[in-house]
């Protein structure tokens, strides 16, 4: 099977000499109300089967709130005499209050009116509970120079605790969204509703005993990160799983035999490796899975993989 390298090298150095800001459009640009409502339901939250309990991977931080990222695409244009035009996608943070059991998240943001249109599919990221980035985090946030918009970020799996209540922060998923404008009795555009078909988990789970292991090795380790990034040459915003050669997890405070380890997917055979054998993915690593050694009805009774 063809492998799949897709490395971030990524540098932002936008020219500050000779900007001029060019208008996308010439219409309503007033910041308006966006709202996406998320059921609760198995199908469209973190969901990997019936042997993962509710508590474990659930929605709702140590802050009680959660974001989501909204891909926006030409969201600003600036002129330079050196680049010519350059085009800006930005990632437009949603919040949700989780302060009480519900049945339906609401996340809430704004955006110019102008930014989205009706009828055309956009993306929505969950980066996991700390997706919001910032310094002491896992998670890099990217601006341009311009603006300082948010175009991208990077949620790194480098150093993982096993814990099983951990798994949240690295659980990557991507959900396909309608803009549903919400109009006056005039036409003018006064919120808009996102309205979701589907969500995907990226992200998978392996159980590994990793008793007195500080160190997670294999190629199945340098799978390192996962980022979304605006690409102002195709115009989109990129989904990409970098792989480091040679890198390995730090599980340095691992919860023994019964350690969870998030992975990305990877299409061609990997493993896993430390000082107690081998485990192989030869299939490669799919998207949503749970990887154990024997089935249970909860995931804390199953067996661990076998290392070989």
């Amino acid at each position: 099977m063809k492998k799949l390298f897709l490395f971030v090298i990524v540098t932002l150095l936008f020219s500050q000499c000779g900007k001029e800001k060019i208008d996308i459009t010439a219409d309503d640009d007033r910041m308006v109300p966006v709202i996406f409502k998320l059921p609760l339901s198995q199908e469209t939250r973190s969901y990997f089967g019936d042997l993962l309990p509710d508590g474990n991977i659930k929605w709702g931080n140590d802050n009680k709130v959660e974001y989501l990222y909204l891909s926006i695409p030409y969201k600003v244009a600036y002129h330079t005499s050196e680049t010519g035009t350059i085009r800006l996608g930005e990632l437009n943070e949603l919040k949700a209050e989780v302060d009480e059991p519900t049945e339906t998240l609401i996340f809430k943001g704004e955006v110019p009116a102008n930014n989205l249109q009706n009828a055309r599919q956009y993306h929505l990221y969950y980066l996991g509970n700390k997706g919001k980035g910032g310094e002491g985090t896992h998670v890099t946030n990217y601006y341009s120079d311009f603006q300082n918009i948010l175009i991208g970020k990077t949620v790194s799996f480098a150093k993982q605790t096993g814990d099983i209540n951990d798994l949240g922060d690295y659980h990557i998923a991507k959900i396909k969204v309608d803009a549903k404008p919400i109009k006056d009795e005039s036409g003018v555009v006064q919120s808009f509703d996102l309205v979701a078909s589907d969500l995907k988990n990226i992200s998978s789970i392996a159980k590994l005993d990793l008793t007195g292991e500080a160190t997670l090795g294999g190629t199945a380790a340098e799978i390192q990160s996962f980022t979304v990034l605006w690409n102002t040459t195709t115009k989109v915003f990129d989904d990409i799983i970098e792989t480091v050669p040679g890198a390995t997890i730090d599980v340095s405070s691992n919860a023994g035999k019964n350690s969870y380890i998030s992975l990305l997917p990877y299409n061609g055979n990997v493993f896993f490796e430390c000082s107690k054998g081998r485990y192989e993915f030869a299939d490669g690593i799919g998207r949503n899975q749970l990887y154990i050694g024997s089935y249970s009805d909860d995931i804390e009774d199953a067996r661990p993989l076998q290392w070989e």
